[in-house]
């Protein structure tokens, strides 16, 4: 939990958990997803199926994984929050990026999805497709002036 978490007081019940900017939020980001998957999909299309079926899943599968760090919280980045301060998050992700690994470079696995294994230049595209969903978070937070560092200092724009 946020370290400011337990001094709020607790929401009316009138008051919802997502609001509007939220929901707005999340559905732009669940787009730019979308979109860039699909954006990488066919990219890769003319190179063969099974690259471009594996370059888009591969993409989806690291956005969300992403995502999960990026709104963990309305106010802190994901660096304010500590990268590995919910060390269950974090062996969660760990486990599907495993798994994620099984399935593009393990011989069964391949088989049975229809991946093939990227090179290192492939993972560099999908590192980059899915950058934003981290970093855009932050810096509309610090445009709101709502990002919040450890230490609890607010950053406001000038």
């Amino acid at each position: 939990p946020e370290a400011e978490q337990m001094r709020r007081p607790p929401l009316s019940p009138s008051e919802r958990v997502l609001t509007a900017e939220g929901l707005m939020a999340l559905a732009a980001f669940g787009l730019y997803i979308a979109a860039v998957c699909v954006l990488v999909f066919y990219w890769y299309l003319p190179m063969g199926e099974d690259l471009a079926r594996t370059m888009g899943f591969t993409t989806l599968v690291i956005c969300q994984e992403l995502a999960v760090f990026a709104f963990r919280s309305r106010s802190r980045s994901a660096w304010g929050l500590g990268l590995f301060s919910n060390r269950w998050l974090v062996l969660a992700v760990g486990v599907m990026l495993g798994l994620q690994v099984m399935a593009v470079y393990s011989p069964p696995f391949q088989a049975l999805l229809g991946t093939v294994a990227l090179p290192a230049e492939d993972l560099l595209v999908v590192a980059l497709a899915a950058l934003p969903v981290v970093f855009v978070p932050t810096l509309l937070k610090l445009a709101r002036g709502t990002v919040v560092n450890r230490a609890g200092f607010c950053f406001r724009p000038p």
